[in-house]
C-alpha cells in the first residue's frame, strides 16, 4: 500500500469519525465525504494503466486447430484499480467478437490468464491493440487507455499425413547391394566439368580418353516427380478451394519429409507453384504464399503454363461438377459431391481402389 492511499484511508477514517461524533454541521459532513470521494476518484483517474504484453504459442499455425493466446498485465508500484477489464480485439475471421477479460487485481502487480482461438482460419492477420479500462467500485467512473501492439499470424492451409504406403521411389528399377537405385538412362542428366573430390565411379572415362577432358556423370534424383495440375480458381467454390490449397499444402509437406520431387501447377498462373525438392526454406516460403492466397481469386494469367501430366504419379485436380481436359494424362482427382469433401478422407482416397482417382478419357 502506498503512502497516498494510506492517506486517503486515514482521511476516510476521520472523516467518518467526524460525521458520527456530530461535532460538524451536516452540511460540513457532507463535505468532508464528498472530498475524500474525490480524493478516491481522482487517486483512480491519475493511476498509470497496467502494462500489457501479447504471446502467441509455439507455431506453426494451420487452419482448423486452436490457438492460445496468453496475455500479461504488469501494474504499476503505485496507483488503484478496483477492477480492470482488458478487450482484445481480434480480426474478423478468427472470431465473432472482441476476448473480453474482467480482472480484480487486489494488490496483485502481475497478472496472466490465456483464452484460446477455437479454430483458425487461412490467412496472414496482425493481432491489433488492446484495449484496457478500469474504474471505481460503483462504476461511475471509467478510464480507457489502447496499447498499441501489434502481433503479426500466419496461418498455413490445413496439412493432413499422407499413406505410409506411398513411396517415392520409382517402381520396377534395379537396385544395388547396398540398398540404392542404379542408375538408367531414365534419369540420365547430362555431364559436367569435373570437380576435385568427385567419386572415380562417377567420372566419366569414355570422354577422358578421347579428348583429355575431365568431366563428371550426373543423374536426377531416382526419384519420380509428383505433378498435381490444379483447376482455374474460379471453377471451385469458397470450401472446395480452401480444401484444393489443403491439398496443395500436404503434398508439400510430404514432399520435404520424404526428399520426393513435386510439381504444382496453377492454371491461373504461367508458371508452375513450385517444382523440386522443398527444402525446409522453400516449405515455409510456399506456405506463406498459400497463406496469404485471397479466398476471393487472383487475376488470372492470359497465358496458361504448359505442362504434361506424363508418368505414374501425376493428377489433374479439378471440381467434382467438371472434366479434366483431354491432353490431360494423369489421374483426376475430384474436389466436392462424390469426390474429396474433407482433408481427412484424403489419405483413404489414395488407397482405395481406382474409382475417385480416374485416369482421365476414362
Amino acid at each position: 500500500m502506498t503512502r497516498r492511499i494510506l492517506f486517503l484511508a486515514l482521511a476516510a477514517l476521520a472523516g467518518l469519525l467526524l460525521c458520527f461524533g456530530g461535532s460538524l454541521p451536516l452540511a460540513s459532513h457532507i463535505d468532508v465525504l464528498g472530498i475524500i470521494l474525490l480524493g478516491i476518484f481522482l487517486v483512480i483517474g491519475m493511476s498509470p494503466p497496467p502494462r500489457v504484453s501479447r504471446r502467441l504459442e509455439s507455431g506453426p499455425y494451420f487452419a482448423g486447430h486452436p490457438l492460445t493466446v496468453t496475455l500479461t498485465l504488469t501494474f504499476p508500484r503505485w496507483g488503484l484499480w478496483p477492477w480492470v477489464v482488458v478487450i482484445d480485439r481480434l480480426p474478423d475471421a478468427l472470431a465473432l467478437g472482441p476476448a473480453r477479460l474482467v480482472l480484480y487485481p487486489r494488490r496483485r502487480r502481475q497478472m496472466t490468464f490465456t483464452y484460446t482461438i477455437r479454430h483458425l482460419v487461412r490467412g496472414q492477420y496482425v493481432l491489433g491493440p488492446i484495449e484496457i479500462q478500469w474504474g471505481d467500485w460503483f462504476g461511475w467512473t471509467r478510464f480507457t487507455h489502447r496499447v498499441l501492439l501489434e502481433t503479426p499470424l500466419t496461418v498455413w492451409p490445413e496439412i493432413t499425413s499422407w499413406p505410409t504406403t506411398l513411396t517415392a521411389r520409382p517402381l520396377g528399377k534395379p537396385r544395388s547391394p547396398f540398398g540404392r537405385p542404379d542408375p538408367t538412362p531414365d534419369f540420365w542428366r547430362g555431364l559436367r566439368p569435373y570437380v576435385p573430390g568427385d567419386r572415380f565411379s562417377q567420372i566419366h572415362w569414355k570422354s577422358l580418353a578421347r579428348s583429355d577432358t575431365w568431366l563428371t556423370k550426373e543423374w536426377d534424383p531416382p526419384h519420380h516427380r509428383w505433378t498435381f495440375a490444379v483447376d482455374n480458381q474460379k471453377t471451385f467454390s469458397l470450401p472446395e478451394w480452401e480444401l484444393v490449397l489443403s491439398l496443395v499444402a500436404s503434398v508439400l509437406m510430404w514432399g520435404h519429409r520424404t526428399g520426393s520431387a513435386v510439381r504444382v501447377y496453377f492454371l491461373d498462373q504461367p508458371h508452375a507453384f513450385f517444382d523440386g525438392t522443398p527444402t525446409r526454406q522453400q516449405l515455409v516460403q510456399s506456405l506463406n504464399r498459400l497463406a496469404e492466397w485471397p479466398s476471393d481469386g487472383v487475376p488470372a494469367s492470359s497465358s496458361p503454363p504448359r505442362f504434361s501430366l506424363a508418368g505414374s504419379f501425376s493428377w489433374w485436380v479439378g471440381p467434382s461438377a467438371g472434366a479434366p481436359p483431354p491432353e490431360a494424362s494423369g489421374r483426376w482427382l475430384r474436389i466436392g459431391e462424390g469426390g474429396l469433401t474433407r482433408l481427412a478422407d484424403l489419405p483413404r482416397m489414395l488407397q482405395s481402389a481406382p474409382r475417385l482417382l480416374q485416369r482421365s478419357g476414362q
